[in-house]
This record gives structure tokens, C-alpha cells and sequence, in this order.
């Protein structure tokens, strides 16, 4: 998957987006499907993926009895690979950064946006528009 927007904070008012999003070699290889298109039920990416992803950390905890470190720590070195390395050309990650006012997001608010990154630089992905669920 690539292009998955995850809007927010880690906590159950995050909001993972799909689309944007794309999945390659599916439903076979060479083949590029929209996320949208993929998952092809709007009902259950409204009322079981965004509410299963806000809350799957807490999910974690109770099915381990311990924290979900590990996935955090995961997660953080992906950040930091795609904050060295960059981000390829047409892609983008979900990274919690601060704000620029983009989207009536509060400036200087630490809040995940889509973002590309390239020479240790961060930039937020603007101009996307959003349907009515999304808003």
C-alpha cells in the first residue's frame, strides 16, 4: 500500500484516509489499484477500518497485557528511513510534524499530515479536497 493518509494524533481522533492511498500489483501484477477501489465497501472503511485503526493501540494493550512499544519503535524507524532516505517520486508518508496552517490545522501544532521528505527536509503535501466523510 502507498499513499496512506493518516490525519492526526496517535489517539482515537486520528483518521486514517485511504483515498489517496494506492495498492501496487493487485489484483495482479503491473496492475495499480486505488485503495478506495481495492477495499470496494465505503460502509465498512466508515464504520470498522477507521474506528478499528484509531484504536488499535489500545487493542494492543489488551490483547498483550503490555504496551505496544514495539509498534511504536517500528514505527519510528520508519519515519527516520523515509525522513533520510526521501521519499520516492509520487509517493508520500503520513508523519507527525508541525504545522504550517495547512489544511485549518492550528499552526505550530504537532499533528500528522501526508508529507514528502528529501535531504533530511520535510515538506506537507498540499492541495488535496476532501469528500463529505472525510471533512
Amino acid at each position: 500500500m502507498k499513499n496512506l493518509i493518516i490525519w492526526g494524533n496517535h489517539s482515537t481522533t486520528q483518521f486514517p484516509d485511504i483515498s489517496f492511498g494506492y495498492v501496487e500489483n493487485f489484483p495482479q501484477t503491473g496492475f495499480k489499484t486505488s485503495l478506495k477501489g481495492a477495499v470496494n465497501d465505503e460502509a465498512w472503511f466508515q464504520n470498522v477500518f477507521v474506528d478499528t485503526v484509531a484504536k488499535r493501540g489500545a487493542a494492543i494493550i489488551e490483547a498483550r497485557k503490555l504496551s505496544s512499544a514495539a509498534s511504536a519503535a517500528s514505527a519510528v524507524c520508519d519515519h527516520i528511513r523515509d525522513w533520510v532516505q526521501g521519499t520516492k517520486e509520487g509517493e508520500f508518508v503520513s508523519m507527525a510534524v508541525m504545522s504550517d496552517g495547512s489544511y485549518g490545522i492550528s499552526k505550530d501544532l504537532c499533528f500528522s499530515f501526508p508529507v514528502v521528505t528529501k535531504g533530511g527536509k520535510w515538506e506537507i503535501v498540499k492541495g488535496f479536497t476532501f469528500d463529505d466523510f472525510s471533512k
